[in-house]
C-alpha cells in the first residue's frame, strides 16, 4: 500500500515539475468589487490533425474547471451583458522534436549514430480574467514539455495553482 501511494506521489511531482506556471495580477488590485463572472471567447490551438480529444469536450472541461474554482472563490456565473468578469482562454498544443547531433567523442564505443531525437508535446494554457472594459486583472499562464494522458486532470491542476492567490476577502492591513 505505501508503494503505491510513493509511486502516486512520484508521477504527480513529475507531472508537476514538467510545467511551467506564471501568475500575472495587480498585488494592490481591490478583488472584493466582483461578485460575477462570465465565459467569453476560448480558442483551442492545436492543429486539427494532432488533436486527440474532441473538442467539445475539451471546451466542457476547461469550463467546469474554472467555473468551479471561481465558484469557490465566492463568485457567482452570470450573463455575459451583467458579469464583472469575463473569462477567456487559449489552450492547446503541438508536437515537437528535437534533433541533436553528438560529435566523436560524446557516443559509446562503438556507437556509429550520431545523431538522437525526441519527440513531444509542447503544451500551452493562458486563462484571462477581464473586467468589462477589457482591462486584464488577472492572468494565468502555464506551459508543459510532456504529453499528458489525462488532459483534463492537466487542466485542473492548472486552474487550481492559478487561482490558488485569487481571493475576493479584504486583504489585512500590517499592524505597525
Amino acid at each position: 500500500m505505501t508503494f503505491r501511494i510513493l509511486l502516486f506521489l512520484l508521477v504527480i511531482s513529475f507531472s508537476l515539475s514538467a510545467q511551467g506556471l506564471k501568475v500575472e495580477y495587480d498585488k494592490n488590485h481591490d478583488f472584493t468589487q466582483y461578485k460575477t463572472f462570465a465565459f467569453g471567447e476560448g480558442e483551442i490551438i492545436t492543429p486539427k490533425e494532432e488533436r486527440t480529444v474532441k473538442d467539445e469536450d475539451l471546451q466542457k472541461w476547461v469550463r467546469t474547471s474554472i467555473a468551479e474554482e471561481l465558484k469557490e472563490k465566492g463568485l457567482q456565473e452570470a450573463d455575459s451583458s451583467s458579469a464583472d468578469l469575463i473569462v477567456s482562454y487559449v489552450i492547446g498544443s503541438l508536437n515537437r522534436r528535437d534533433l541533436e547531433q553528438l560529435g566523436p567523442l560524446g557516443q559509446t564505443p562503438g556507437d556509429n549514430s550520431r545523431t538522437w531525437s525526441r519527440d513531444y508535446a509542447e503544451g500551452s494554457f493562458i486563462i484571462d480574467l477581464n473586467e468589462r472594459n477589457k482591462k486584464r486583472v488577472w492572468r494565468i499562464n502555464a506551459s508543459t514539455n510532456t504529453a499528458s494522458s489525462d488532459q483534463s486532470r492537466m487542466i485542473d491542476q492548472v486552474v487550481g495553482e492559478g487561482f490558488k492567490k485569487f481571493s475576493l476577502k479584504p486583504k489585512k492591513s500590517k499592524k505597525k
